[in-house]
Protein backbone atom coordinates (compact mmCIF):
# COMPACT_ATOMS: atom_id res chain seq x y z
CA UNK A 1 0.00 0.00 0.00
CA UNK A 2 0.95 3.08 -0.69
CA UNK A 3 0.47 6.62 1.02
CA UNK A 4 2.13 8.47 3.86
CA UNK A 5 1.57 6.33 6.94
CA UNK A 6 1.80 9.17 8.82
CA UNK A 7 -1.47 11.60 7.70
CA UNK A 8 -3.67 8.97 9.08
CA UNK A 9 -4.32 7.11 11.49
CA UNK A 10 -5.75 3.27 10.71
CA UNK A 11 -7.91 1.92 13.20
CA UNK A 12 -10.71 -1.05 12.85
CA UNK A 13 -13.74 -0.55 15.03
CA UNK A 14 -16.65 -3.04 15.89
CA UNK A 15 -19.06 -4.61 18.48
CA UNK A 16 -18.53 -7.86 19.69
CA UNK A 17 -19.91 -10.12 22.49
CA UNK A 18 -18.08 -11.03 25.36
CA UNK A 19 -17.47 -15.01 23.67
CA UNK A 20 -16.71 -13.10 20.37
CA UNK A 21 -19.55 -13.13 18.29
CA UNK A 22 -19.88 -10.22 16.36
CA UNK A 23 -23.04 -10.90 13.48
CA UNK A 24 -25.38 -13.90 12.42
CA UNK A 25 -27.03 -13.97 8.91
CA UNK A 26 -25.39 -10.09 7.94
CA UNK A 27 -26.81 -8.71 10.97
CA UNK A 28 -25.97 -7.92 14.49
CA UNK A 29 -28.13 -10.37 16.64
CA UNK A 30 -28.56 -7.15 19.50
CA UNK A 31 -29.97 -3.75 19.34
CA UNK A 32 -27.92 -1.31 21.62
CA UNK A 33 -28.79 2.37 20.65
CA UNK A 34 -25.32 3.26 22.54
CA UNK A 35 -23.32 1.59 20.52
CA UNK A 36 -24.34 3.25 17.63
CA UNK A 37 -23.97 6.78 18.81
CA UNK A 38 -20.72 5.17 19.10
CA UNK A 39 -19.73 4.13 16.02
CA UNK A 40 -21.18 7.33 14.71
CA UNK A 41 -19.21 9.77 17.08
CA UNK A 42 -16.17 8.12 16.68
CA UNK A 43 -16.19 7.47 13.10
CA UNK A 44 -18.23 10.84 11.67
CA UNK A 45 -15.22 12.93 9.54
CA UNK A 46 -13.40 9.84 8.73
CA UNK A 47 -12.62 8.09 5.74
CA UNK A 48 -14.75 4.26 6.31
CA UNK A 49 -13.90 1.09 4.68
CA UNK A 50 -16.06 -1.74 4.71
CA UNK A 51 -16.75 -5.18 2.46
CA UNK A 52 -19.73 -4.89 -0.44
CA UNK A 53 -22.40 -7.09 2.09
CA UNK A 54 -21.30 -4.67 5.04
CA UNK A 55 -22.09 -2.04 2.59
CA UNK A 56 -25.21 -3.80 1.41
CA UNK A 57 -26.42 -4.33 5.09
CA UNK A 58 -27.27 -0.71 5.92
CA UNK A 59 -30.65 0.56 4.97
CA UNK A 60 -30.97 2.54 1.93
CA UNK A 61 -30.80 5.54 3.53
CA UNK A 62 -27.71 5.35 5.48
CA UNK A 63 -25.98 4.46 2.26
CA UNK A 64 -23.73 6.42 2.05
CA UNK A 65 -22.99 6.90 5.72
CA UNK A 66 -22.87 10.31 6.07
CA UNK A 67 -20.73 12.73 7.14
CA UNK A 68 -17.78 9.80 5.84
CA UNK A 69 -15.74 8.87 3.02
CA UNK A 70 -17.20 5.47 2.12
CA UNK A 71 -14.72 3.34 0.24
CA UNK A 72 -16.33 -0.58 -0.37
CA UNK A 73 -14.52 -3.56 -1.64
CA UNK A 74 -16.05 -5.77 -4.40
CA UNK A 75 -15.46 -7.79 -7.17
CA UNK A 76 -18.47 -7.31 -8.41
CA UNK A 77 -18.36 -4.88 -10.99
CA UNK A 78 -22.15 -4.33 -11.53
CA UNK A 79 -22.73 -3.83 -8.24
CA UNK A 80 -19.21 -1.23 -7.91
CA UNK A 81 -21.61 0.53 -10.63
CA UNK A 82 -24.36 0.39 -8.33
CA UNK A 83 -22.20 1.76 -5.41
CA UNK A 84 -20.62 4.68 -7.30
CA UNK A 85 -24.29 5.67 -8.01
CA UNK A 86 -25.04 6.01 -4.70
CA UNK A 87 -21.94 7.85 -3.57
CA UNK A 88 -19.67 5.42 -2.55
CA UNK A 89 -16.14 4.50 -3.85
CA UNK A 90 -15.80 1.07 -5.13
CA UNK A 91 -12.17 -0.62 -5.06
CA UNK A 92 -11.06 -4.27 -5.80
CA UNK A 93 -9.08 -5.02 -2.57
CA UNK A 94 -8.16 -3.24 1.35
CA UNK A 95 -5.23 -2.62 -0.20
CA UNK A 96 -6.84 -0.24 -2.46
CA UNK A 97 -9.20 0.90 -0.51
CA UNK A 98 -6.88 2.32 2.29
CA UNK A 99 -4.85 3.67 -0.57
CA UNK A 100 -8.10 5.60 -1.59
CA UNK A 101 -8.28 6.56 1.74
CA UNK A 102 -4.54 7.57 2.74
CA UNK A 103 -5.22 9.96 -0.05
CA UNK A 104 -8.06 12.22 1.13
CA UNK A 105 -8.24 15.03 3.76
CA UNK A 106 -9.42 12.20 6.36
CA UNK A 107 -6.99 12.08 9.62
CA UNK A 108 -8.68 8.55 10.51
CA UNK A 109 -9.61 6.11 8.56
CA UNK A 110 -12.01 3.03 9.87
CA UNK A 111 -12.40 -0.17 9.08
CA UNK A 112 -15.38 -0.94 9.64
CA UNK A 113 -16.50 -4.43 8.69
CA UNK A 114 -17.19 -7.30 8.10
CA UNK A 115 -15.55 -10.43 9.23
CA UNK A 116 -13.04 -11.24 6.71
CA UNK A 117 -12.26 -7.60 6.12
CA UNK A 118 -11.33 -7.49 10.39
CA UNK A 119 -9.15 -10.54 9.70
CA UNK A 120 -7.16 -9.63 6.58
CA UNK A 121 -6.10 -6.23 8.47
CA UNK A 122 -5.03 -8.11 11.79
CA UNK A 123 -2.88 -10.97 10.13
CA UNK A 124 -1.39 -8.59 8.02
CA UNK A 125 -0.82 -6.01 10.27
CA UNK A 126 -2.45 -3.24 8.59
CA UNK A 127 -4.26 -1.34 11.29
CA UNK A 128 -2.86 -0.14 14.83
CA UNK A 129 -5.81 0.67 16.42
CA UNK A 130 -8.72 -1.24 17.69
CA UNK A 131 -12.20 0.09 19.23
CA UNK A 132 -14.11 -2.99 20.85
CA UNK A 133 -17.38 -2.60 22.24
CA UNK A 134 -17.49 -6.04 24.53
CA UNK A 135 -21.22 -6.46 25.30
CA UNK A 136 -22.51 -8.50 27.62
CA UNK A 137 -24.62 -11.26 25.71
CA UNK A 138 -25.44 -14.98 24.78
CA UNK A 139 -26.55 -13.96 21.82
CA UNK A 140 -25.10 -16.58 19.09
CA UNK A 141 -24.10 -16.13 15.39
CA UNK A 142 -22.05 -17.48 12.00
CA UNK A 143 -19.28 -14.68 12.14
CA UNK A 144 -16.71 -13.63 15.01
CA UNK A 145 -14.24 -11.32 15.65
CA UNK A 146 -10.43 -11.56 14.70
CA UNK A 147 -8.67 -12.68 17.65
CA UNK A 148 -5.65 -9.89 17.98
CA UNK A 149 -2.16 -10.82 17.77
CA UNK A 150 0.30 -10.65 20.46
CA UNK A 151 1.46 -7.46 19.85
CA UNK A 152 -1.34 -5.74 20.71
CA UNK A 153 -2.22 -4.06 24.09
CA UNK A 154 -5.43 -3.20 25.58
CA UNK A 155 -4.65 0.66 26.56
CA UNK A 156 -8.09 1.90 27.93
CA UNK A 157 -11.06 0.32 29.14
CA UNK A 158 -14.51 2.12 29.38
CA UNK A 159 -15.32 2.13 32.25
CA UNK A 160 -12.13 1.43 33.78
CA UNK A 161 -14.21 -1.10 36.11
CA UNK A 162 -17.48 -2.98 35.52
CA UNK A 163 -19.89 -1.84 33.02
CA UNK A 164 -22.13 0.85 31.22
CA UNK A 165 -26.18 -0.22 31.05
CA UNK A 166 -28.03 0.45 28.21
CA UNK A 167 -31.11 1.85 27.75
CA UNK A 168 -33.07 -1.46 27.30
CA UNK A 169 -30.76 -3.15 30.05
CA UNK A 170 -27.59 -4.69 28.11
CA UNK A 171 -24.46 -4.57 29.83
CA UNK A 172 -21.49 -3.07 28.25
CA UNK A 173 -17.54 -1.64 27.58
CA UNK A 174 -15.58 0.04 25.20
CA UNK A 175 -12.13 -1.62 24.86
CA UNK A 176 -9.56 0.48 23.02
CA UNK A 177 -6.50 -1.99 22.19
CA UNK A 178 -3.44 -0.46 20.05
CA UNK A 179 -0.47 -2.72 17.99
CA UNK A 180 2.97 -2.48 19.48
CA UNK A 181 4.99 -2.04 16.70
CA UNK A 182 8.37 -2.44 18.45
CA UNK A 183 6.89 -5.65 20.08
CA UNK A 184 6.26 -7.46 16.56
CA UNK A 185 9.79 -6.69 15.33
CA UNK A 186 11.85 -7.73 18.46
CA UNK A 187 9.50 -10.90 20.30
CA UNK A 188 11.54 -14.24 19.58
CA UNK A 189 9.48 -17.13 18.58
CA UNK A 190 10.18 -18.47 22.31
CA UNK A 191 8.74 -15.16 23.74
CA UNK A 192 5.26 -15.21 21.10
CA UNK A 193 4.68 -18.66 22.19
CA UNK A 194 4.74 -17.89 26.00
CA UNK A 195 2.63 -14.42 25.05
CA UNK A 196 0.57 -16.73 23.40
CA UNK A 197 -0.19 -18.73 26.14
CA UNK A 198 -0.66 -16.37 29.09
CA UNK A 199 -3.40 -15.09 26.97
CA UNK A 200 -4.67 -17.64 26.19
CA UNK A 201 -4.72 -18.38 30.10
CA UNK A 202 -6.36 -14.98 30.69
CA UNK A 203 -8.89 -15.06 27.63
CA UNK A 204 -9.92 -18.27 29.23
CA UNK A 205 -9.88 -16.72 32.70
CA UNK A 206 -12.11 -13.79 31.56
CA UNK A 207 -14.19 -15.64 29.67
CA UNK A 208 -15.26 -17.62 32.68
CA UNK A 209 -16.27 -14.76 34.61
CA UNK A 210 -18.08 -13.08 31.78
CA UNK A 211 -19.91 -16.40 31.75
CA UNK A 212 -20.60 -16.21 35.36
CA UNK A 213 -21.48 -12.70 35.15
CA UNK A 214 -23.52 -13.20 31.96
CA UNK A 215 -25.88 -15.69 33.59
CA UNK A 216 -26.74 -13.02 36.42
CA UNK A 217 -26.95 -10.16 33.89
CA UNK A 218 -29.16 -12.51 31.52
CA UNK A 219 -31.14 -13.45 34.27
CA UNK A 220 -31.72 -9.71 35.45
CA UNK A 221 -32.35 -8.70 32.02
CA UNK A 222 -34.90 -10.87 31.42
CA UNK A 223 -36.70 -10.05 34.55
CA UNK A 224 -36.77 -6.57 33.44
CA UNK A 225 -37.80 -7.28 30.30
CA UNK A 226 -40.75 -9.65 31.19
CA UNK A 227 -41.94 -6.47 33.91
CA UNK A 228 -42.19 -4.28 31.47
CA UNK A 229 -43.68 -6.42 28.94
CA UNK A 230 -46.41 -6.86 31.98
CA UNK A 231 -46.29 -3.30 32.78
CA UNK A 232 -46.79 -2.47 29.02
CA UNK A 233 -49.63 -4.59 28.84
CA UNK A 234 -51.35 -4.17 32.09
CA UNK A 235 -51.41 -0.23 30.58
CA UNK A 236 -52.76 -1.04 26.97
CA UNK A 237 -55.67 -2.76 28.65
CA UNK A 238 -56.47 -0.26 31.48
CA UNK A 239 -56.29 2.61 28.72
CA UNK A 240 -58.70 0.31 26.40
CA UNK A 241 -61.07 -0.06 29.61
CA UNK A 242 -61.05 3.96 30.37
CA UNK A 243 -60.95 4.83 26.93
CA UNK A 244 -63.97 2.42 25.14
CA UNK A 245 -65.62 1.56 28.12
CA UNK A 246 -65.77 3.40 31.45
CA UNK A 247 -65.22 7.17 30.09
CA UNK A 248 -67.74 6.87 27.32
CA UNK A 249 -70.84 4.75 29.43
CA UNK A 250 -70.06 7.34 32.24
CA UNK A 251 -70.51 10.69 29.53
CA UNK A 252 -73.71 9.02 27.97
CA UNK A 253 -74.86 8.59 31.34
CA UNK A 254 -74.18 12.56 32.95
CA UNK A 255 -74.93 13.56 29.44
CA UNK A 256 -78.29 11.73 29.69
CA UNK A 257 -79.07 13.00 33.51
CA UNK A 258 -77.76 16.79 32.35
CA UNK A 259 -80.81 16.76 29.58
CA UNK A 260 -82.85 15.15 31.83
CA UNK A 261 -82.72 17.94 34.52
CA UNK A 262 -82.49 20.79 31.86
CA UNK A 263 -85.96 19.42 30.60
CA UNK A 264 -87.22 19.52 34.20
CA UNK A 265 -86.52 23.00 34.57
CA UNK A 266 -83.61 22.45 36.34
CA UNK A 267 -81.26 24.20 34.49
CA UNK A 268 -77.99 24.87 36.65
CA UNK A 269 -77.85 21.12 37.62
CA UNK A 270 -77.99 20.07 34.44
CA UNK A 271 -75.69 22.39 32.80
CA UNK A 272 -72.88 21.25 35.78
CA UNK A 273 -74.00 17.85 34.33
CA UNK A 274 -72.97 18.79 30.88
CA UNK A 275 -70.02 20.21 31.63
CA UNK A 276 -68.94 17.37 33.61
CA UNK A 277 -69.84 14.64 30.45
CA UNK A 278 -67.20 16.68 28.50
CA UNK A 279 -64.84 16.02 30.91
CA UNK A 280 -65.77 12.12 30.67
CA UNK A 281 -65.10 12.89 26.75
CA UNK A 282 -61.90 14.64 26.98
CA UNK A 283 -60.47 11.73 29.07
CA UNK A 284 -61.82 9.27 26.84
CA UNK A 285 -60.12 10.90 23.37
CA UNK A 286 -56.66 11.28 25.61
CA UNK A 287 -56.69 7.65 27.22
CA UNK A 288 -57.55 6.61 23.26
CA UNK A 289 -54.50 9.11 22.26
CA UNK A 290 -52.31 7.48 24.91
CA UNK A 291 -53.08 4.00 23.86
CA UNK A 292 -52.24 4.84 20.67
CA UNK A 293 -48.78 5.77 21.07
CA UNK A 294 -47.68 3.43 23.36
CA UNK A 295 -48.85 0.92 20.68
CA UNK A 296 -46.78 2.50 18.07
CA UNK A 297 -43.81 2.68 20.14
CA UNK A 298 -44.24 -1.00 21.03
CA UNK A 299 -44.05 -1.23 16.93
CA UNK A 300 -41.23 1.26 16.70
CA UNK A 301 -38.79 -0.77 19.49
CA UNK A 302 -40.15 -4.23 17.44
CA UNK A 303 -38.71 -3.02 14.33
CA UNK A 304 -35.17 -1.08 16.02
CA UNK A 305 -33.45 -4.31 15.36
CA UNK A 306 -32.83 -2.93 11.46
CA UNK A 307 -29.52 -1.08 12.75
CA UNK A 308 -28.63 2.16 10.56
CA UNK A 309 -25.18 3.00 11.80
CA UNK A 310 -22.98 0.20 12.47
CA UNK A 311 -20.86 -2.11 11.37
CA UNK A 312 -21.40 -5.25 9.77
CA UNK A 313 -21.03 -8.59 10.32
CA UNK A 314 -20.62 -9.91 6.89
CA UNK A 315 -17.44 -8.69 4.75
Amino acid sequence: MSGNPDTAEIGMIWAQTHTGVIGDAGAMPWHLPEDMAHFTATTRGAAVVMGRRTWESFPAKYRPLPGRQNIVITSDQHAAEQIRELGGHPVASLDEGLEVASGSAAEKIWIIGGGQVYAEAVQRGLADLAVITVIKSSASGDTSAPALTEDWELTQRDPAAGTHQGANGLEYRIETHRRNRGLTETTSPSRHAVLNADQGAARSADQGADRKADEGADRSADQRQDQAAQATSTNLMMLGLGGYLILPFLALFTVTLGFVLVLNDRILPGLAFLFVAQIWVAGGLWAHLKRRRLLQEIKEARGASATPEAPGAAG
